[in-house]
Protein backbone atom coordinates (compact mmCIF):
# COMPACT_ATOMS: atom_id res chain seq x y z
CA UNK A 1 0.00 0.00 0.00
CA UNK A 2 3.06 2.29 0.09
CA UNK A 3 2.71 2.94 -3.63
CA UNK A 4 -0.81 4.28 -3.04
CA UNK A 5 0.42 6.92 -0.60
CA UNK A 6 -1.55 5.42 2.28
CA UNK A 7 0.49 4.99 5.46
CA UNK A 8 0.80 1.36 6.59
CA UNK A 9 1.50 2.02 10.32
CA UNK A 10 4.29 -0.56 10.03
CA UNK A 11 7.85 0.09 11.28
CA UNK A 12 11.06 0.61 9.29
CA UNK A 13 14.67 1.38 10.22
CA UNK A 14 16.06 4.91 9.98
CA UNK A 15 19.80 4.26 9.70
CA UNK A 16 20.67 7.96 9.92
CA UNK A 17 19.46 8.07 13.54
CA UNK A 18 19.67 4.35 14.46
CA UNK A 19 16.00 4.14 15.46
CA UNK A 20 12.91 2.58 13.98
CA UNK A 21 10.17 4.83 12.63
CA UNK A 22 6.51 4.13 12.04
CA UNK A 23 5.00 4.63 8.59
CA UNK A 24 2.56 7.38 9.58
CA UNK A 25 2.33 11.18 9.29
CA UNK A 26 5.24 12.96 11.01
CA UNK A 27 2.69 15.40 12.47
CA UNK A 28 1.47 12.53 14.65
CA UNK A 29 4.69 12.75 16.68
CA UNK A 30 7.05 9.90 17.52
CA UNK A 31 7.31 7.11 16.56
CA UNK A 32 5.83 8.44 13.27
CA UNK A 33 8.52 9.19 10.73
CA UNK A 34 6.48 9.57 7.56
CA UNK A 35 6.46 7.03 4.79
CA UNK A 36 9.87 5.68 3.79
CA UNK A 37 11.09 7.15 0.51
CA UNK A 38 12.59 3.79 -0.53
CA UNK A 39 9.68 1.51 -1.43
CA UNK A 40 11.90 -1.57 -1.09
CA UNK A 41 12.62 -0.96 2.62
CA UNK A 42 11.62 -3.87 4.86
CA UNK A 43 8.61 -3.22 7.12
CA UNK A 44 7.81 -4.77 10.51
CA UNK A 45 4.58 -5.07 12.47
CA UNK A 46 6.08 -3.78 15.74
CA UNK A 47 8.85 -1.51 16.96
CA UNK A 48 10.36 -4.49 18.81
CA UNK A 49 10.57 -6.56 15.58
CA UNK A 50 12.18 -3.67 13.73
CA UNK A 51 14.72 -3.12 16.52
CA UNK A 52 15.68 -6.80 16.82
CA UNK A 53 15.94 -7.33 13.06
CA UNK A 54 17.57 -4.10 11.92
CA UNK A 55 19.32 -2.63 14.98
CA UNK A 56 20.30 -5.78 16.85
CA UNK A 57 23.55 -4.27 18.22
CA UNK A 58 21.52 -1.73 20.22
CA UNK A 59 19.94 -2.89 23.50
CA UNK A 60 16.31 -3.74 22.69
CA UNK A 61 14.81 -1.65 25.50
CA UNK A 62 16.94 1.35 24.48
CA UNK A 63 15.99 1.00 20.82
CA UNK A 64 12.27 0.82 21.62
CA UNK A 65 12.50 3.78 24.03
CA UNK A 66 14.45 5.87 21.48
CA UNK A 67 11.99 4.91 18.73
CA UNK A 68 9.11 6.18 20.83
CA UNK A 69 10.95 9.24 22.16
CA UNK A 70 10.69 8.22 25.81
CA UNK A 71 13.28 7.82 28.54
CA UNK A 72 14.37 4.30 29.28
CA UNK A 73 13.28 3.33 32.78
CA UNK A 74 15.29 0.16 33.41
CA UNK A 75 14.01 -2.63 35.67
CA UNK A 76 14.10 -3.84 39.26
CA UNK A 77 16.98 -6.19 38.43
CA UNK A 78 20.60 -5.81 39.57
CA UNK A 79 23.96 -5.98 37.76
CA UNK A 80 27.63 -5.55 38.64
CA UNK A 81 28.86 -2.05 37.84
CA UNK A 82 32.56 -2.80 37.37
CA UNK A 83 33.61 0.85 37.59
CA UNK A 84 32.22 1.13 41.14
CA UNK A 85 32.69 -2.57 41.98
CA UNK A 86 29.16 -2.71 43.39
CA UNK A 87 25.92 -4.45 42.47
CA UNK A 88 23.46 -1.76 41.43
CA UNK A 89 19.83 -1.63 40.34
CA UNK A 90 19.13 -1.25 36.62
CA UNK A 91 17.59 2.25 36.70
CA UNK A 92 18.74 5.82 35.94
CA UNK A 93 21.56 6.81 38.29
CA UNK A 94 19.97 10.21 38.95
CA UNK A 95 17.19 8.32 40.76
CA UNK A 96 19.59 7.72 43.67
CA UNK A 97 20.68 4.51 45.39
CA UNK A 98 20.29 1.63 44.75
CA UNK A 99 20.02 2.82 41.09
CA UNK A 100 23.38 2.68 39.38
CA UNK A 101 22.51 3.53 35.80
CA UNK A 102 20.90 1.61 32.99
CA UNK A 103 22.40 -1.79 32.26
CA UNK A 104 24.01 -2.43 28.90
CA UNK A 105 23.07 -5.43 26.79
CA UNK A 106 26.26 -7.23 27.92
CA UNK A 107 25.47 -6.85 31.67
CA UNK A 108 24.22 -10.02 33.34
CA UNK A 109 21.05 -9.21 35.30
CA UNK A 110 20.00 -10.72 38.65
CA UNK A 111 16.67 -10.70 40.49
CA UNK A 112 18.14 -9.53 43.81
CA UNK A 113 21.28 -7.76 45.01
CA UNK A 114 22.15 -10.88 47.00
CA UNK A 115 22.18 -13.02 43.82
CA UNK A 116 24.32 -10.41 42.07
CA UNK A 117 26.84 -10.24 44.92
CA UNK A 118 27.00 -14.02 45.30
CA UNK A 119 27.67 -14.47 41.58
CA UNK A 120 30.02 -11.53 41.01
CA UNK A 121 31.78 -10.68 44.27
CA UNK A 122 31.21 -13.45 46.79
CA UNK A 123 34.54 -12.90 48.59
CA UNK A 124 33.47 -9.58 50.17
CA UNK A 125 30.78 -8.87 52.78
CA UNK A 126 27.38 -8.08 51.25
CA UNK A 127 27.47 -4.50 52.63
CA UNK A 128 30.66 -3.84 50.65
CA UNK A 129 29.21 -5.31 47.47
CA UNK A 130 25.80 -3.67 47.14
CA UNK A 131 25.31 0.00 46.29
CA UNK A 132 23.32 1.84 48.94
CA UNK A 133 22.84 5.41 50.10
Amino acid sequence: SRSTGVASSMYYVDHSTNVCRQDCAVEGGLPCGGSPSDLSVQLFATDAECCSNKLSWIDSAKCIADTNGVAQSGSSEYYMNWSTMRCVMNCPSDSGAPCGGLAQSYNELFSTPEECCTAKKSWVPFEECVYSA
